[in-house]
């Protein structure tokens, strides 16, 4: 095990609250981190978690071969080793490829062996990966891992134990990733409950399994629904030193809305961001007919079905432009607030499948 030791840095951070980066005490991380996240009462709070839980191991790829990755030396794996199993293995796991032509993008381990990783590649082709790029072996974050029962038996991390099914006190709401259009309803409620016969268990509404497991998806982001008394929540992991892959989607036929998060621990402007210069971005060619649009929420917002208030789009020579803000450039403006959500709206007639690469600025 190696000790990174790096000097404790602390980032101001617009709204929701303050991070620090700390010594980190793996050798796998760089640098961990927390942020505070105020869940006000009676409200609802669009949060995307910035950082990354500690991953399990790292190596460098020695071959690939369809969707199996080789790494280099003896790792000495056991087999399934990153496989979930329900009430053995708790954690479902992702490879990221952190250098490379693919840095950044990241696929779910379905299977492992000593020294090899089988990905779900969802139809792609690992074409561009080659022997010596890095790759990273993290977990994904899950409701149990983000909200863990840190000894309040009535608050996990910010979020109130239910003990009714008929009122719950916070519920997590999970966007709609795979519908079409805009202005999606979330599709998955959860709550935390516990009676006085069992422990404390995240729901689906109308049901009673256990979804402690239940993964939340890299760069995107959930809404915390507080219906009781002001709460604190608690992000920390990994500072992710290397990019970012955002897959975006498109329709030729509906505008459509993507839900996302960055995994970063600092706010970014529109310029840093790479989403004009590392993405496909519609740009407008007039603002009474904008193209793609970033729609960004108000986080100090204490109110339920939030909807957001400020519309970017880039502006054909022009830069980017605020709906209704008149001729400023807000490119150097930070509209990336860490630990806040936001909506990609593309326009008709574009593709699914362009990626947004995010590069950090630290």
């Amino acid at each position: 095990m190696i000790f990174r030791i790096k000097p404790i840095l602390c980032f101001g951070l617009l709204l929701l609250g303050s991070t620090c980066w700390l010594p980190a005490q793996e050798v796998v991380s760089g640098i961990f981190g927390f942020q505070k996240i105020t869940l006000s009462a009676n409200s609802d709070s669009i949060i995307a978690v910035p950082f990354n839980r500690l991953s399990a191991d790292s190596g460098l790829v020695s071959s690939v071969s369809g969707s199996v990755v080789q790494v280099q030396g003896t790792p000495n794996w056991t087999a399934s080793q990153f496989v979930y199993s329900a009430g053995v293995q708790s954690n479902t796991y992702y490879a990221r490829f952190d250098s490379g032509a693919w840095e950044g993008r990241y696929f779910t381990i379905t299977n492992n062996g000593t020294n090899s990783l089988t990905l779900n590649l969802a139809g792609e082709v690992l074409a561009g990966v080659l022997a010596g790029d890095a790759v990273s072996i993290i977990p994904y974050w899950t409701l149990g891992a983000v909200f863990p029962n840190g000894g309040n038996p009535t608050n996990w991390n910010g979020v109130h134990v239910t003990t009714s099914t008929f009122s719950h006190k916070t519920d997590l709401l999970i966007p709609d990733f795979t519908g079409n259009g805009k202005n999606l309803a979330p599709t998955l409620f959860y709550y935390l409950y516990t009676n006085a016969t069992s422990g404390a268990n995240w729901r689906l509404s109308g049901q009673t399994t256990n979804n402690n497991d239940d993964i939340l998806r890299p760069n995107t982001y959930f809404i915390v629904r507080n219906s009781y008394s002001n709460a604190t929540f608690v992000a920390m992991g990994d500072v992710q030193t290397t990019k970012t892959v955002v897959g975006i989607r498109g329709s030729l036929t509906v505008v459509q809305d993507n839900f996302v998060g960055l995994p970063r621990p600092i706010e970014v402007s529109l310029d840093n961001s790479g989403l004009l210069t590392n993405y496909s971005f519609t740009v407008s060619s007039s603002s009474f007919n904008q193209k793609d649009q970033l729609l960004i929420f108000n986080y100090t917002n204490v109110a339920k079905n939030q909807a957001p208030v400020d519309f970017y789009y880039y502006l054909t020579n022009a830069g980017w432009r605020k709906s209704g803000a008149g001729t400023t450039n807000y490119g150097p403006s930070n509209v990336f607030v860490s630990g806040g959500g936001f909506i990609i709206r593309r326009a008709t007639n574009s593709i699914t499948g362009p990626f947004w690469t995010n590069s950090p600025t630290y």
